[in-house]
């Protein structure tokens, strides 16, 4: 039988797992179930892998040589289970504790070495299994007892024959399982045994490769229901990813829109800039021809008033000459009728 144990038990819980700087209370679930299994603690089983090199890495159990250390069965299949009582993994605890080991019994019930306590069936979500199981001197009733499970459901458990005659409890489902598959219609269904039938020989490794095949199968259900959720995570992903395109594209086509929108208004200011341009520039011209044309002007009256300006000179001093030889009348008559109001009111110019 298997005894409960816990890593966490005072006796060895602050003992250094392998050569590691870990201690098997916090992180010797394997030593401990290995322990149940042999029959034995889980200080030995840590003592003995350590002496026999049956940790790598210094604290991580090696399968194998711990089988050998024990004499325990074991198989490398980590698919399946191929016998019970076995130790199975899962990952109820990560990310804190990636791994986490325990004990299987063949109904099901999980021997949990955080704490020593036994579970109900399917407390703990098993990942993976590890085939070793108990040595071979202890109880024949648990060594040689084989769990018929269909479909993620327990429906017989059988123990090793005695007398030809097999042990069991079952189910009516587990009798339908037996007819349908050897073909034998009559099964002892009074009391709590199956024998040979019609020469028909239910032998042990005939009923746990059809348990195997049907844990086979179940497996392969599961795994094609994961695929389904797959491709059903898939497809949404999928038509996510379409929708985030027609998201992208009318945000896309509304900013070439508004591109487009914002191209033409330049353009359309461009045409209205070039057009004042060309007008200013016609104005200037206009101002220009205007200017010159004054400017010209103003030269030419410029030139006159030089000239009249210059007489104006030559006849002054033509009257000045002449009064000063006393010829006044002659003087007068040569003065314009300018020069002799000017000269009248005493005005110099």
């Amino acid at each position: 039988m298997i005894t409960p144990l816990s890593q966490s038990d005072p006796r060895w819980s602050s003992v250094k797992l392998g050569s590691g700087s870990l201690n098997i209370g916090s992180h010797g679930c394997v030593v401990t179930c290995l322990a149940m299994l042999a029959g034995t603690t889980p200080d030995v089983v840590n003592a003995q892998l350590l002496a026999r090199n049956g940790f790598t890495n210094g604290d991580l159990v090696n399968w194998p040589v711990a089988a050998d250390v024990f004499g325990l069965p074991y198989e490398a299949t980590r698919t399946i289970a191929r016998f019970y009582p076995c130790v199975a993994e899962t990952e109820h605890y990560a990310p804190k504790y990636p791994q986490h080991f325990f004990v299987v019994l063949a109904d099901g019930r999980q021997v949990d070495p955080m704490g020593g306590v036994i579970r109900p069936q399917g407390y703990y979500k098993i990942k993976s299994w590890r085939n070793i199981g108990v040595k071979a001197n202890m109880s024949a009733s648990v060594n040689q007892t084989m769990l018929v499970e269909k479909e993620g459901r327990v429906h017989a458990l059988i123990s090793a024959p005695q007398d030809g005659v097999y042990a069991y409890i079952a189910d009516g489902d587990f009798l339908a399982w037996i007819q349908g598959i050897t073909g034998v219609t009559e099964i002892n269904k009074d009391g709590s045994l199956i024998k040979q039938v019609a020469g028909f020989d239910f032998s042990m490794d005939w009923l746990k490769r059809h348990g195997e095949v049907d844990a086979e199968l179940s497996a392969a259900r599961n795994t094609i229901k994961e695929l389904r959720v797959e491709r059903e995570n898939a497809k949404k992903e999928y038509a996510a990813a379409q929708q985030v395109i027609v998201d992208t594209k009318k945000t896309a086509d509304k900013q070439v829109a508004e591109a487009q929108y914002a191209a033409e208004l330049a353009e359309k200011k461009t045409a209205e800039i070039a057009k004042e341009l060309e007008e200013v520039k016609t104005r200037y011209e206009q101002s220009y021809t205007q200017y010159k044309d004054s400017l010209d002007k103003c030269i030419v009256r410029r030139d006159e008033l030089i000239v009249e300006n210059d007489d104006l000179k030559k006849e002054k001093q033509a009257l000045t000459d002449s009064i000063e030889t006393g010829d006044h009348p002659v003087a007068l008559r040569s003065l314009s009728f300018m020069q002799k109001l000017l000269l009248l009111f005493g005005i110099k110019k």
